[in-house]
């Protein structure tokens, strides 16, 4: 009876294996209604969901919480720009769920107009980082925010951003109700640590890393961030995907966003690879080039913007980023290309 109350999810799996977390009916429930009480979804909403059901965003804003709240669904077999934009527009819908990387779709299609979207009152987006220039072409482009959310697997939904309009829209927003986030833990002083009555207590099968993740009622999330005085969360990015560069700990985020400033660059991921020779690692960048442009081009703009210890040493030009479906860089995958 215990088993059949659960659901069983398996994390995104993109620095290494996915984990499996077992969540009771308990913990959905309470996640719902802390949800519920914020997003104020009811039945005059209709939510259109692009997010496949076996990520764990999708599962939950696209089809459990319309269910709980009594809203429409309209669920949609893959992501499509036309499509997505045709479906708002059948059903007058005023909640969209979507990635980073269907905005950025969405925004650059010629088949989606502004009035296609003028119902919509919430546009949410999570899974991976929403970058500044994804918020303002979709912004420009309908006249829409979009609104972060943060959470993961284990704990289910943590934080929104529904604030006001002078509000940083790269925010994740504030904890959703009885989510208690704390700063600081023993890996480090920035690590997001949350505690609910809606995380999941382990992992299934992994006695060892749930020792390293699971401490005294709360989940070490492995991100890193900080809060505003008014208890405002923004995201800086993975602990584990800091890199260790002769001693300076350098965050890859800062290295892609230059490297996105550049007209030739259409896409870009960065790596820490092991350095050999001090036992450290150094910076490899993969780049998906939109124009002509050499590594050494690359490497040379990233030096008049960067300091020396965070220019990468190596640029690799790819044709593409392998990405899980909610739009986050398989490093794994990536180290193979």
């Amino acid at each position: 009876a215990a088993a059949a109350e659960r659901t069983v999810q398996f994390t995104s799996g993109g620095t290494g294996e996915s984990k499996i977390v077992p969540r009771t009916s308990a913990h959905l429930a309470d996640e719902l209604d802390s949800f519920a009480s914020r997003v104020n979804y009811g039945p005059d909403d209709t939510i259109v969901c692009p997010v496949p059901l076996f990520h764990t965003y999708g599962l939950i804003n696209g089809l459990l919480l319309p269910l709980f709240t009594g809203a429409r669904i309209a669920l949609l077999e893959r992501f499509l720009p036309a499509d997505v934009a045709d479906t708002v527009r059948q059903f007058r819908a005023t909640v969209l769920i979507g990635v980073p990387a269907m905005y950025r779709g969405l925004s650059q299609s010629f088949s989606a107009a502004r009035s296609d979207f003028a119902s919509l009152r919430i546009c949410f987006s999570a899974g991976s980082e929403l970058l500044p220039s994804q918020f303002e072409e979709f912004r420009s482009r309908f006249g829409l925010r979009i609104n972060q959310q943060y959470g993961s697997t284990e704990t289910g939904a943590i934080a929104i951003n529904l604030l006001d309009e002078g509000a940083d829209p790269l925010a994740v927003g504030v904890p959703l109700p009885r989510r208690e986030i704390r700063l600081g833990t023993s890996a480090d002083a920035e690590e997001i640590a949350v505690r609910s009555p809606g995380s999941a207590v382990g992992y299934l099968h992994e006695p060892e890393l749930t020792a390293r993740h699971f401490l005294s009622g709360w989940y070490l999330t492995g991100d890193v961030g900080f809060l505003s005085e008014d208890g405002v969360l923004t995201i800086k990015g993975r602990r584990t995907a800091f890199i260790n560069v002769g001693g300076y700990k350098v965050d890859p985020s800062e290295i892609e966003n230059v490297l996105r400033g550049s007209a030739a660059v259409a896409d870009c991921a960065v790596l820490g690879i092991p350095d050999d020779s001090n036992g450290g690692q150094y910076v490899r960048a993969y780049v998906v080039a939109r124009a002509v442009v050499t590594p050494s081009d690359l490497v040379a703009y990233c030096k008049q913007r960067l300091a020396a210890y965070k220019v990468p040493r190596q640029v690799c030009l790819v044709s593409s980023l392998p990405r899980t479906a909610s739009g986050k860089i398989l490093a794994k995958d990536l180290l193979h290309l």
